[in-house]
């Protein structure tokens, strides 16, 4: 079972009664037909969320029968959850497969320097698709594995970048703003090194990298340096950066039963000893839970918010099979215990159905403004995100307690 000390729960029932008085006052015109939107809100308000079979009559479909799965069954507050979803979005639409997108908040001052209304930067991952598995309309591969992407508030591209110093292997990026607004990204390629016939034969690598206007005539256009330094770890992947109040970075591993595995990023920097398989955070399957983003930490709750995933095995899809996702809150402050996790959940289908994609991959947290946006991978082809208030996330988050 995990731990939730009882100042954390007190902790977090006074921040949810405050930011759900905050959302009900302030923020719920953003969630209604008369702002922000508000048709597609309010339809995605109106909607049934009731369990349906993949077999029903849907919209029309971006993906073939084997792309679909049904929902999970009813949670406590997961209907909540989803009445208070925006409808999710497509990213990258477009005739290239592009999937698995992360997503930060631009430095103010950086974002002002590349475009007046440049707000989130993005990657997507084109390589290693499944389109052609899923979609009823396939898409073409890109040349390179990764764009960079400058989007606005409303998640339109202004302008992107191919970087070309890459391996051809690289997967799923996850950016990271560091204190004092550098960046960063960690992303995982195969390891030359490791034994073929090893499942995990990946390495890790973390890099900084900087933007900067490439013209200024042309708003939006951006050149992307990346650092000639790198840090790697062999046989790992999906970990979560943190950064400590002194500027040190750690990652988040492995979720923990009752605390997470987390390493100093330096091989010099202290850390825990790494858990055992029978101290990780563990599934009904049996298997143990994979990490998603990095971890975001809200103060005023003493805790890190991050999504972990586990999927059941399914023969006929390439990379493993049907993917729950859940919330997960720990301690900010070592040995980083456990707080609370979810219910499993999933975002209703991009064709308006309440049935979900087989595969949604969620690689980008953000939170400000009393929100949370997930950005995240559709069936290993398609990108979209979706918003939600954080009180919504918070309380879900706890339901399971």
């Amino acid at each position: 079972m995990w731990r939730c000390p009882v100042h954390s729960r007190a902790m977090l029932a006074i921040f949810l009664a405050a930011l759900s008085a905050a959302v009900a006052s302030d923020a719920s015109e953003a969630y209604s037909a008369e702002s922000c939107g508000g048709q597609m809100l309010l339809q995605r308000q109106k909607r049934d969320v009731g369990i349906r079979s993949v077999s029903e009559a849907r919209g029309p479909s971006l993906y073939l029968d084997a792309g679909y799965m049904d929902m999970p069954q009813e949670a406590d507050g997961y209907s909540r959850l989803l009445a208070n979803m925006s409808i999710p979005e497509l990213l990258f639409d477009g005739s290239v497969a592009a999937y698995n997108p992360s997503l930060i908040i631009l430095p103010p001052r950086l974002a002002e320097s590349l475009h007046p209304d440049a707000y989130y930067l993005a990657s997507f991952r084109h390589g290693a698709n499944q389109c052609r598995n899923f979609r009823e309309v396939n898409k073409r591969r890109s040349r390179l594995p990764l764009t960079i992407a400058v989007l606005d508030r409303n998640f339109t591209t202004l302008s992107s970048t191919q970087p070309e110093r890459f391996d051809d292997e690289i997967q799923d990026v996850r950016l990271f703003r560091r204190r004092g607004g550098k960046l960063a990204m960690s992303y995982a390629t195969k390891d030359d090194d490791a034994d073929p016939d090893v499942e995990n034969n990946f390495e890790w690598c973390f890099r900084e990298f900087e933007i900067s206007p490439k013209s200024a005539g042309t708003p939006g256009s951006f050149k992307m340096s990346l650092a000639s330094n790198r840090t790697c770890l062999n046989g790992e992947k999906n970990l979560g950066l943190m950064e400590k109040e002194n500027s040190e970075l750690e990652i988040l591993v492995w979720p923990g039963s009752e605390q997470m595995d987390v390493r100093s990023l330096s091989p010099e920097g202290p850390s825990a000893a790494p858990l055992n398989f029978s101290q990780l955070l563990s599934s009904v399957t049996g298997k143990p839970f994979h990490n998603n983003v990095n971890p975001v930490a809200l103060p005023g709750l003493g805790a890190y918010l991050t999504v972990v995933h586990d999927k059941k095995y399914i023969a006929e899809v390439k990379h493993g099979g049907a993917m729950l996702n859940y919330f997960v809150l720990f301690d900010i402050d070592p040995p980083y215990r456990l707080q609370h996790i979810s219910p499993g959940f999933c975002f209703p289908a991009l064709d308006g159905s309440t049935t979900c994609e087989i595969i949604q991959f969620v690689a980008g947290l953000v939170v400000a403004d009393g929100e949370a946006v997930l950005s995240y991978g559709v069936n290993d082809c398609d990108a979209a995100v979706v918003r939600m208030p954080l009180a919504g996330v918070l309380s879900f988050a706890t339901s399971n307690s």
